[in-house]
C-alpha cells in the first residue's frame, strides 16, 4: 500500500511520520489477509475468502495443510462486503466454486451495488473492479443468499451493518461460551492509522465520511465492552484490543492478544 492511501484526506508526511514514530517503514507498508475459520454446532463457516489464486491466496493450501479441511467441508461463507480481496477466493484457479457446499451469505445492499454499476463507471480503477466482482459473485450464484439489516446468520453469528468501505458493508459479532469477538472486516485497515486517527479517509472507501462514522462507532463498542476484534488486514492473526486513549477522544492504541 501506499502510505497516502491511509490518509487520503490528509498530507501523506502525516501519514509517514505516524508510521515512522511506530517503527514502520512506509516502503515496507504491507496488509495481512487473515481469514476466519469458525468451527461451532452449526458447521464450519468461513468469513470472507480472501483474494485466491487472482492474488497468489494460500486460502484452500492452508486449509487442507494445516488444518486437513477442503473447500468442500465449509458449510457457511458470510461475506463482509465484494472487494476482490475478500471475494476473489470464492473460486479456485480454474474458477470452480471453492466451497461448493456451501452457502453464501451477502447483505442484499452489497449485491446490489455492484450488479448495478455500469460497466463503465466513469472511474477507470473501478471498472476492473466491478467486473471481476461481478464475475466471482456470479460464479457462486446458485450459492448466493441476500439479507438485510443486522440478522443472526447462524447461531452466533450475527451481522453488523457498517456503510462506507462499500454501501452493503458488514462486521460480525460472534458470540460463544459466554465470549465475544468483533470481526471489523474493512472498517479498520491499519492497526496503527486506523485506530490512532480513525478519521482519516481509506483511499478505497466508496463514502469516506460514513466509513469514518461506522469506523469510530466500532471502536468505542469495542473500548467500552473491552471487546477482542479480529482486524482482516491486521498482522496475522489479526487478533487483539483497541485500547481507548486516557487523554484524548476517539483515539486508540492496538495490543495484540490471542
Amino acid at each position: 500500500l501506499s502510505p497516502g492511501v491511509l490518509g487520503a484526506n490528509m498530507p501523506e508526511k502525516f501519514v509517514e511520520d505516524v508510521l515512522a514514530r511506530h517503527h514502520v517503514p512506509p516502503g515496507a507498508l504491507r496488509g495481512a489477509v487473515n481469514v476466519l475459520l469458525i468451527e461451532s454446532d452449526a458447521g464450519r463457516t468461513l468469513v470472507d475468502a480472501g483474494g485466491g489464486a487472482h492474488f497468489g491466496g494460500r486460502l484452500l493450501a492452508t486449509l487442507e495443510g494445516l488444518l486437513g479441511r477442503g473447500g468442500g467441508d465449509i458449510d457457511t461463507v458470510p461475506i463482509s462486503h465484494a472487494h476482490p480481496d475478500h471475494v476473489c477466493g470464492l473460486t479456485d484457479a480454474e474458477g470452480r466454486p471453492a466451497f461448493p457446499n456451501a452457502r453464501h451469505l451477502i447483505a442484499r445492499a452489497e449485491r446490489d451495488f455492484w450488479f448495478r454499476l455500469p460497466p463503465d463507471t466513469g472511474n477507470p480503477g473501478l471498472n476492473g473492479t466491478r467486473d471481476l466482482v461481478v464475475h466471482q459473485l456470479g460464479a457462486v450464484e446458485s450459492q448466493l443468499e441476500s439479507y438485510d439489516g443486522e440478522p443472526e446468520l447462524l447461531p452466533g453469528v450475527t451481522a453488523l451493518e457498517i456503510p462506507g468501505h462499500t454501501p452493503g458493508h458488514r462486521g460480525f459479532l460472534i458470540e460463544s461460551q459466554g465470549q465475544r469477538l468483533l470481526h471489523l472486516a474493512d472498517a479498520a485497515i491499519h492497526h496503527v492509522v486506523s485506530l490512532e486517527h480513525p478519521g482519516w479517509h481509506f483511499g478505497f472507501d466508496v463514502d469516506p465520511e460514513a466509513a469514518v462514522a461506522s469506523r469510530t462507532g466500532l471502536l468505542s463498542r469495542a473500548g467500552a465492552e473491552r471487546l477482542k476484534v479480529f482486524g482482516y488486514h491486521f498482522p496475522f492473526p489479526g487478533l487483539g484490543y483497541p485500547v481507548p486513549s486516557p487523554v484524548l477522544p476517539d483515539r486508540y492504541a492496538w495490543v495484540a492478544s490471542l
